[in-house]
């Protein structure tokens, strides 16, 4: 029961990456090749500024030294609809797109 109760989760977190992956690709927003596993990784010159710009939004990132991480894992897939083009906007607002 276990191996059919982790093939849940894995198709879950795969569903909301696609939703994001899909939308980051739509929006124009740069993000690092995404195969597999709990995070996806956007490439920022300053993400503590771009993490900051997410709370506005009530979207809660991590910042990390090269980039954003997002927690596909945690995020539940209807919250992920419009994420990317949220965060493309406000990467925009600060000059980092």
């Amino acid at each position: 029961s276990w191996k059919k109760e982790q093939q849940q989760y894995y198709r879950l977190t795969k569903e909301r990456a696609d939703i994001f992956t899909a939308e980051a690709h739509a929006a124009g927003l740069p993000i690092l090749p995404y195969q597999a596993g709990f995070f996806i990784s956007i490439p920022s010159p300053d993400s503590a500024a771009a993490c900051n710009e997410m709370h506005n939004e009530n979207i809660f990132l991590v910042p990390l030294k090269a980039g954003i991480r997002i927690a596909v894992c945690a995020v539940p897939k209807a919250k992920m609809h419009g994420m990317a083009g949220k965060l493309k906007k406000a990467m925009e607002s600060i000059g980092q797109i």
